[in-house]
């Protein structure tokens, strides 16, 4: 049969007269106590036995406490160990929510920051928009005012269009009929009519012109007494009221034909005013041609800027002289002749 094992503790103390280190501690000894069912009926009185059936309530008494001892141990690490992971998952978790949290905290700060630029920019812009509403104000304004002067002027230039238009109506119908008057006039000017008959008579020139065939113009000697007479300026215009102007004498045949058709006062200092100035420094006739011939009597004087034809004599014609363009002298108006 197999041998039972039990375990018993004995406690022995010791003497009184030991040493006071013995006194303070106990000893404890373990020994293996071997049962054999064939001495179960082993009575308490063999020397350092212990009776079985207490050894063996003991045994199992211990064997209980030592396995619930050990389950708890093993609980209590258990436990512990899921603490331990349960901890250091947590101070993880905690580490790695900081992490975040720490990296949330500087995005958001960026962003404020870029929120806060945008922000400044944003109040810039409306600052400048702000400006430019008041500069567009402004100028609508202007615009506006433009405007209206602009339709006021545009109402008064309508206004002048319209006198124009009637200004130039008018001046229409009194041009056709100085047209017909002048027409008239010059009819009865080149074809006057000859005695009581109503039969005209044309000519190249006006009555009381003279006309030269070979030079094809015609020519009025004005020959007025003192009174009468005109300064250069004055001559001009009366001719320019008959349609012509001063005299340009363009050849010595002209010359001759001058000379030879002026009358009056023999007196070498009157003359008649011909179609020549000196304008800026140069002679230059009346149509803006230069001088090319020239008939002085004499060098022209300072104040002496307008020429006269000296009148004939008894012996020849004597040619051109400067005078003053104030003085007040007879005149000699030319004008092209008609083809008849």
């Amino acid at each position: 049969m197999e041998e039972e094992v039990n375990y018993a503790s004995v406690v022995f103390k010791a003497n009184k007269a030991s040493s006071p280190k013995a006194k303070s501690e106990e000893e404890t000894v373990y020994d293996e106590v071997k049962v054999q069912e064939n001495k179960t009926n082993q009575t308490a009185d063999t020397p350092g036995v212990l009776p079985a059936g207490k050894s063996s309530g003991s045994c199992h008494h211990v064997q209980v406490v030592a396995w619930c001892l050990g389950i708890l141990c093993v609980i209590l690490l258990s436990a512990v160990i899921a603490l331990c992971v349960y901890f250091a998952t947590a101070i993880h978790e905690s580490e790695r929510l900081v992490s975040d949290l720490k990296a949330d905290s500087y995005n958001l700060t960026n962003h404020i920051k870029n929120l806060s630029s945008a922000n400044d920019e944003l109040k810039k812009d409306h600052s400048n928009l702000t400006i430019l509403i008041g500069n567009l104000t402004r100028d609508k304004g202007i615009l506006e005012s433009r405007n209206t002067n602009l339709t006021t002027e545009n109402l008064q230039l309508k206004t002048e269009k319209s006198d124009l238009e009637r200004r130039i109506e008018n001046m229409t119908r009194e041009r056709n009929e100085l047209n017909l008057t002048r027409a008239q006039w010059s009819l009865d000017a080149y074809c006057p009519k000859k005695g009581n008959s109503q039969e005209r008579q044309c000519g190249p020139c006006q009555e009381g012109w003279i006309h030269s065939p070979s030079l094809s113009s015609c020519y009025a000697i004005v020959d007025p007494d003192s009174s009468g007479q005109r300064t250069w300026e004055e001559a001009r215009e009366d001719c320019r009221g008959k349609n012509s102007d001063l005299v340009i004498i363009g050849s010595l045949e002209e010359q001759k034909f001058i000379y030879e058709h002026s009358w009056g006062s023999t007196s070498e200092t009157n003359g008649y005013w011909i179609g020549l100035r000196n304008a800026s420094g140069s002679w230059k006739w009346v149509d803006g041609s230069n001088l090319t011939e020239e008939y002085w009597i004499k060098p022209p004087s300072a104040n002496a800027h307008c020429a006269i034809s000296l009148q004939k004599t008894l012996e020849k014609p004597k040619g051109w002289k400067a005078v003053d363009c104030t003085e007040r002298n007879r005149w000699i108006c030319e004008m092209n002749a008609l083809s008849v």
